[in-house]
Parts: structure tokens; C-alpha cells; sequence
């Protein structure tokens, strides 16, 4: 189970650079989608739901309970763009 950021929301959630990011993907240790709108693209990064509830599971939470409030959230023009 996994939430897509953008490479900046990425960033963001793992404490690193968006360069880092784009690293990560490059070398397969990320899974990301690029996906195209016109003649620009953004990368969509898959943040496993584990990496963003992090402490809470630590507590012994199942990651239903834990995933109850809401970790990330999208801007709506990147949704109603897709």
C-alpha cells in the first residue's frame, strides 16, 4: 500500500533533497510514474504507507487505525489535472 507525492512532496516526507529524489529514482530504489500533462511531467513517487505512519505502527497501531487522520495532503490542481 502506497500514497503518490511529487517529487517535492517526497522530498518533504523523507527528509531529503528533491536531487536525492531523483537519484533514488533514477537507480530503482524508488517507484515512480511519470506522468505527462501537455508538453510538461511530473514525476509521481509511491510512498509506501508504512514510511508515513512510521511512529504510530511503532506503537503496535494497526496501519488501519493509523491511517485514520491524514498524513499527506494533494493540492487540488494536481488531482483535477489527472
Amino acid at each position: 500500500m502506497a500514497v503518490m507525492a511529487t517529487t517535492q512532496e517526497a522530498a518533504k516526507i523523507l527528509g531529503v533533497t528533491e536531487e536525492t529524489i531523483r537519484r533514488r529514482i533514477s537507480r530503482g530504489h524508488l517507484k515512480a510514474t511519470k506522468v505527462t500533462f501537455g508538453n510538461r511531467h511530473r514525476w509521481l513517487i509511491a510512498i509506501p504507507i508504512e514510511v508515513l505512519l512510521g511512529d504510530r505502527l511503532s506503537t503496535g497501531e494497526s496501519v488501519e487505525n493509523a491511517a485514520s487522520e491524514p498524513v499527506v495532503s494533494s493540492p487540488a490542481g494536481d488531482v483535477d489535472a489527472l
